[in-house]
């Protein structure tokens, strides 16, 4: 009987090193996509905010001049 072969260790920690850069890049896009959507979504709540009280001081105006 042969004696078993040893794991070659440094094939290993080198793709170990690149599987952990492979998830710490993929998170960091995840998180950063979801900042840009927040970014985006407080954009549009100011926005909607800014029309609505725009509406609103039309809707005043209008009503003080019949």
């Amino acid at each position: 009987m042969t004696e078993p072969v040893k794991p070659n260790w440094g094939n290993r920690i080198v793709l170990l090193i690149f599987g952990v850069v492979a998830i710490v890049t993929i998170g960091a896009t995840i998180f950063g996509t979801l900042n840009e959507w927040d970014a985006g979504n407080f954009r549009s709540d100011q926005e909607a905010a800014e029309a609505a009280a725009e509406a609103e001081a039309l809707a005043a105006q209008q009503s003080a001049n019949p």
